[in-house]
């Protein structure tokens, strides 16, 4: 496997770079000075969608509970935002999925 940290590597600041390492999809940001690396595994399950904002796409295929200023908890939903090839990054993240389901369909073949 790929070293991550090499995500690292011409990332401009701020800014936000997607790396494809096979079935996992990991994001790597650099807003401020504050650089975080996180992954996430795309399982057949996963909800992935898009939505259309002017000439640009986001697209969301995770989401994650996280506590608010004042303790209530509130949906955070995990995705690339307002990307000119959202369409292209919509459909590689479904190719995963489909290839997750396969390998599970297989297990049980």
């Amino acid at each position: 496997m790929t070293d991550p940290t090499k995500a690292w590597e011409g990332l401009p600041a701020p800014g936000e770079r997607i790396v494809w390492q096979g079935r996992p999809v990991f994001i790597a940001t650099d807003i401020c000075g504050y650089r975080s690396l996180e992954d996430y595994v795309i399982e057949s399950d996963a909800e992935i969608a898009l939505t259309q904002e002017g000439d640009q796409q986001t697209v969301a295929f995770a989401e994650r509970w996280v506590r608010g200023s004042k303790g209530r908890k509130q949906r955070r939903i995990i995705g690339f935002e307002l990307l000119p090839d959202g369409r292209e990054v919509y459909g590689l993240l479904r190719a995963i999925r489909d290839a997750a389901r396969d390998n599970e369909t297989d297990q049980f073949a």
